[in-house]
């Protein structure tokens, strides 16, 4: 019957070549101009789709191999920013105006970065990241900073462990 979901179906945007590279994590947001999708891939890439083009919009910098694969991505309030997290430990800022990276730092323990939010907390731009650990950490970090404002505890641990994911940052760029 007509409408039936019974087929698979592919959907596949005119003149899209598949990358060979999986989408591991997107994103999207609205402004006056455009609506949004940022992907993240597998291989290091990002880049960017207006909802209203058949093809990529831009792209910027890849993540180093060396930081690990991306995880997360968390836009900025004002869409002139882009955080993403690693399975490495690393957090990669790149400024969307002029479509390069800004800033990037790695928590000395490499956990990894497993989903993360922008936070509207204080005067600087922040995100929320929870970081893969024993103690299964979400982190406050200030991306103008490249640092650690706060670390929150979402399970109850001894104080041996108290700390165990974030190590401090080190600061790559």
């Amino acid at each position: 019957s007509r409408g039936s979901t019974d087929a698979p179906q592919v959907c596949r945007a005119v003149g899209e070549r598949p990358s060979g590279s999986a989408v591991m994590c997107i994103e999207q947001f609205d402004t006056e101009l455009e609506s949004l999708i940022v992907l993240a891939r597998q291989n290091g890439a990002l880049e960017g789709w207006d909802l209203r083009r058949d093809s990529p919009s831009w792209s910027v910098k890849k993540v180093p191999p060396w930081l690990g694969v991306p995880s997360c991505v968390a836009l900025g309030h004002d869409a002139h920013s882009m955080v993403v997290g690693t399975l490495g430990g690393g957090l990669l800022v790149y400024d969307l105006r002029f479509l390069a990276p800004w800033k990037c730092w790695r928590v000395a323990s490499g956990s990894a970065m497993l989903a993360m939010r922008t936070a509207s907390v204080g005067s600087s731009p922040s995100v929320f990241a929870a970081m893969e650990s024993e103690a299964n950490e979400v982190a406050l970090f200030d991306v103008v900073q490249g640092s650690c404002s706060k670390v929150f505890l979402t399970e109850a641990v001894s104080e041996r462990q108290r700390g165990a994911g974030f190590a401090g940052v080190a600061r790559l760029w």
